[in-house]
């Protein structure tokens, strides 16, 4: 075969060859394109974690307005007749002599009125009531049988004994029997008392002075023991009402140590 007839050959066999149906790919879609399975389909389905309807209510917030509960440790403040006849039985349970007792209780106060024996009685139902847990204040319309001096009250701080007491306000802690018997039958016993706790200081062998004008610590002293250098014995023997030796008010009571 010459080469002419080689190269006519060849054409003809590539004619054939490109002049057929063209093959099929396998590969391509066929017919309509099958729906996504990933895709979505309608409306989408709902967030199952997001909020449906209506906010649900927050069980921690408060519904309505807060409701005002009340101290549950602060007196009571209404006028109780049960409270002021548990006021008057413990005035009654101390055997003092009280004619025509009468006790009420409002606003945290205690108001008590009837004729005493004595000024000792009159004060002790006094420190009595005020000394009750709840009572605020006490309006003393006691009236004793004899006008007497009144004693000196002296609030119990904290690390206070009846004998440290008695060095300050007496000038001898051996005296603190004498502090004991005064305050009995509230005391019952020497070494049982709190701070807060409000105490009847006898005056006898001491005594009391009313502040006037014009006066001190000093001048105190040196009207009451003849020298003003004696001012710290009145200043530690009233440090429950006296934060500072110079700051005394007029009308102020304190005691004056033996």
């Amino acid at each position: 075969m010459g080469l002419i007839e080689f190269v006519a050959s060849a054409g003809e066999a590539l004619q054939k060859l490109t002049s057929g149906p063209v093959a099929t790919n396998p590969f391509a879609p066929t017919g309509a394109i099958p729906p996504n399975p990933f895709a979505p389909t309608g409306a989408p389905a709902p967030n199952p974690f997001a909020p449906t309807g209506a906010t649900p209510p927050n069980p921690f917030a408060p519904t309505s307005a807060p409701a005002s509960a009340g101290n549950p440790f602060a007196p009571d403040t209404s006028a109780s007749p049960e409270t002021a006849q548990a006021l008057a039985a413990k005035v009654a349970a101390l055997g003092l002599s009280v004619q025509g007792l009468t006790v009420r209780f409002s606003g945290g106060t205690a108001t008590v009125e009837g004729h005493t024996a004595s000024q000792a009685d009159k004060e002790k139902v006094v420190l009595a009531l005020g000394n009750t847990v709840g009572v605020a204040a006490v309006d003393d319309r006691l009236v004793p049988a004899k006008p007497e001096p009144a004693a000196v009250f002296h609030t119990v701080a904290k690390g206070d004994t009846l004998g440290e007491i008695a060095r300050k306000l007496l000038g001898n802690a051996q005296r603190y029997p004498e502090i004991f018997e005064a305050n009995r039958p509230m005391l019952t016993h020497p070494d049982k008392i709190y701070p807060g706790q409000v105490l009847r200081i006898p005056t006898a062998g001491g005594g009391s002075h009313t502040v006037k004008a014009g006066e001190t610590l000093g001048t105190i002293a040196k009207q009451h023991y003849g020298d003003p250098k004696h001012y710290m014995r009145i200043f530690e023997a009233n440090r429950g009402v006296l934060s500072d030796p110079n700051k005394i008010a007029v009308g102020q009571v304190l005691v004056i140590p033996q």
